[in-house]
Parts: structure tokens; C-alpha cells; sequence
């Protein structure tokens, strides 16, 4: 007894269409993983603009736009365990933030020798040493109305 093969239809193209996305995606990010270096944020409550002064700085103001509602209990807390490291008066920025304003610097690291940093609100969160920063994807979360992490 012979046995037929199954042949799923497919459309045509639509296999290439898939690779291309992904293979544009991972082009993206690998042009912006070489691009970015160094980018400078300046955080401004409730006025979202996005400015770039030179090629060298980058200027993003975020607003906060949707209050979403949990359903779970987020109560707990983690700003205990981070650590924070040393403070630099506005992170270093040349441009001094308003009242109602705080100063994010970030440098994205290089190679495996030189390590990421954050700084916020003039006190680096992630530097080598420091709640753990490496290699990877380093996160951190800012409540943008607190200011807490």
C-alpha cells in the first residue's frame, strides 16, 4: 500500500514575505545596536516634544499619556534592594532641568569592556558594580510622577 504525502497548501510568497520581516528586523536593530552609543535624556512631565540639539545629544521629553489599572496586587516594593551609586548634579547634562523636569543620562557601553550606566535624577542606578549591570538587557522602571524606580 502506498503512502501519499500530505501537502499543506500555501500561498505564494508568503513564506519570503515572513523571512524578509525578520531579516529586516534583525537588520534594524543591529544598525541601531552600532549607531547608539551614547544618547542623553531630558524627562519633562506632561509635554511630550522630542528635540535633537547635534548629532551628538539627544533631547526626549515623555509624557505620561494612559493610567491602566492592575488587576493584581502590585503593592510590593523593590527600591530597597537597589543600590545607588554616585551623584553627579543633573547627570552630567549641560542643560539644567526645570522644576517640574528630571535628567537621564544613558551610555549603552561598548564592546565587553566598558560597562553600561544610567544615571537619574543625578544618581547612577546601573554602572560596573552596580545592581548588577552587564552584558545584555538592563532594565530599569521609573514611576515618571514619583520619580521613584
Amino acid at each position: 500500500m502506498a503512502v501519499k504525502s500530505l501537502a499543506i497548501p500555501t500561498i505564494p510568497g508568503l513564506t519570503f514575505l515572513c523571512v524578509a520581516k525578520w531579516a529586516l528586523a534583525v537588520i534594524i536593530v543591529w544598525i541601531l545596536t552600532l549607531l547608539v552609543r551614547e544618547v542623553e535624556f531630558v524627562h519633562k512631565l506632561n509635554e511630550p516634544t522630542v528635540a535633537a540639539p547635534n548629532d551628538d545629544e539627544l533631547f526626549l521629553d515623555i509624557s505620561q499619556t494612559v493610567d491602566l489599572p492592575f488587576q493584581q496586587d502590585l503593592s510590593f516594593s523593590i527600591g530597597d534592594g537597589i543600590k545607588s551609586g554616585q551623584k553627579v548634579v543633573n547627570c552630567g547634562l549641560p542643560v539644567i532641568c526645570r522644576s517640574n523636569q528630571f535628567a537621564v543620562h544613558l551610555f549603552t557601553g561598548r564592546d565587553n569592556q566598558i560597562y553600561p550606566k544610567l544615571c537619574i535624577d543625578g544618581q547612577y542606578i546601573l554602572d560596573k558594580g552596580l545592581n548588577g549591570c552587564g552584558r545584555g538587557i538592563n532594565l530599569v522602571v521609573i514611576d515618571n510622577m514619583t520619580r521613584s524606580i
